[in-house]
């Protein structure tokens, strides 16, 4: 009831839900939390813009397969290995649920992060300009996506007035050693403070899948674009 009061006296056009908890290791710890954050909150926003007649956007995540295939579809079926998969899954469940409108963006972005969290990207450029090993996975995939691009994805689809989901990401599936590389080198910075290793090398991290990676052919053929 708060949320739609906000919504009113404003006169919101648009709800783009940014808030989730993303620790992998703080959700396996605190489950209950995960499913507040990931579940119930979205939930809620979305139930409060469908009744307000709201256009409502939920940020999910690429975290949603087990890992064994490459550049999955809108139409896979997710199998989550970890909390933060499971929830973030069945917030997308609970949202579309309540609001047939609503418009899930499955994505995975980078670019500065606010004051107060520094992102994956942040932490990489800060250790070149310190001069410290970045040691970054060879065998973990995704298709990371710039925020400029992101929100003006989001935009285009929301001008479009469409529902269901889609995915924003690149076209080109890279490991996170080879996005740091390539950060290095936008920057300037020696690649030889960039190095591989293996997610297997890492003792008593939460089950994550080894690929990530999101086919964008829906949104290119829905926009018309070819990036």
């Amino acid at each position: 009831e708060k949320i739609k009061e906000q919504i009113n006296e404003f006169k919101v056009d648009v709800v783009i839900n940014c808030i989730g908890l993303t620790n992998i290791e703080d959700c396996e710890k605190n489950r209950e939390l995960a499913e507040k954050v990931n579940i119930n909150i979205p939930k809620n926003i979305a139930r409060a813009c469908n009744e307000c007649k709201t256009k409502f956007v939920q940020i999910s995540t690429d975290h949603l397969f087990d890992g064994n295939s490459s550049y999955y579809s809108e139409t896979t079926s997710c199998n989550p290995l970890n909390v933060y998969g499971i929830t973030k899954a069945k917030g997308e469940k609970v949202v579309l649920d309540v609001n047939p409108h609503a418009l899930i963006i499955r994505t995975n972005f980078f670019g500065s992060g606010p004051s107060y969290k520094a992102s994956f990207s942040d932490k990489i450029l800060e250790n070149l300009d310190s001069g410290v090993i970045n040691n970054l996975f060879d065998d973990v995939y995704y298709t990371p996506v710039s925020v400029s691009t992101l929100r003006k994805m989001v935009i285009a689809l929301i001008n479009k007035k469409v529902n269901g989901i889609f995915n924003i990401c690149s076209n080109e599936r890279l490991t996170k050693y080879q996005f740091g590389i390539l950060l290095a080198e936008t920057y300037g910075y020696s690649t030889s403070l960039v190095k591989p290793i293996s997610i297997n090398q890492v003792p008593n991290l939460t089950p994550r899948p080894k690929d990530m990676s999101l086919s964008n052919y829906k949104l290119c053929s829905f926009l018309g674009l070819f990036f």
